[in-house]
């Protein structure tokens, strides 16, 4: 796992609607391994975005449906699907996009002050981040028109302590959980699945860490039914 590091703050924006802007660093949750930041433009709670050193990305921290994804360049066509609520690993430049209902919009883009300090966990040799769960999971659109979602082999068990798994749905501008109750064993896939009727949005399979004080939002993957193609995050 990576160490932790500097803190940088403020981080000064350099293009979209908000250029002039900045993003604040307001907490730090060590249990959970990330920085939050604020939106200097406006103080309402949507504009909060954090920094994960364990994973390497920034995510949405706080579930709102505005100004919370990300796209993975300034290009039309990137903003346009911009639907992850988190970054790929070590971004060099993080591009935050408007969840709006009509149309996507860049609204900050910055460099990231923590690229290059990311170092992915070791695949052997004995070492400390040996054998280290990460979560990760998929979709998938079955000829019967089902979808199916998985999380992957490698993703921790649910626990107390490892924390859940469950879909986040998005319509409109409105913002829903499905409290699916899953649960899964490390080692071994789970998969369940949608039905082909169900209502048009964006389904986020999602692993919800356990905290005491806050319960950070992992995508897993993601599918747009309805309106958009398929794609999922890997890690």
């Amino acid at each position: 796992m990576s160490s932790q590091p500097t803190l940088v703050s403020p981080i000064n924006c350099n293009g979209g609607a908000w250029s002039t802007s900045s993003y604040i660093h307001v907490g730090t949750d060590s249990t959970n391994t990330y920085y939050e930041y604020k939106q200097s433009i406006n103080p309402n709670t949507q504009y909060y975005i954090a920094y994960n050193w364990s994973t390497g990305k920034w995510f949405d921290s706080r579930n709102t449906s505005d100004h919370n994804t990300f796209a993975t360049s300034a290009s039309a066509t990137d903003i346009a699907n911009a639907t992850s609520r988190e970054t790929s690993v070590d971004p060099a430049v993080v591009y935050v996009c408007e969840d709006a209902t009509s149309s996507q919009n860049l609204v900050a883009q910055f460099l990231n002050p923590y690229n290059g300090t990311f170092s992915p966990p070791s695949s052997g040799g004995g070492t400390g981040t040996e054998g280290v769960a990460l979560p990760n999971g998929s979709w998938a659109t079955l000829a019967d028109g089902r979808f199916a979602y998985t999380v992957g082999s490698s993703s921790p068990s649910t626990s107390v302590a490892n924390g859940l798994y469950d879909i986040r749905v998005t319509s409109g501008a409105t913002v829903t959980r499905m409290f699916l109750n899953l649960t899964h064993v490390e080692n071994t896939p789970t998969t369940g699945y949608l039905s082909s009727t169900i209502n048009d949005g964006l389904y986020e399979l999602i692993h919800i860490g356990s905290s005491l004080n806050s319960y950070p939002i992992t995508v897993l993957a993601s599918i747009t039914v309805g309106k958009r193609k398929a794609f999922c995050n890997f890690w």
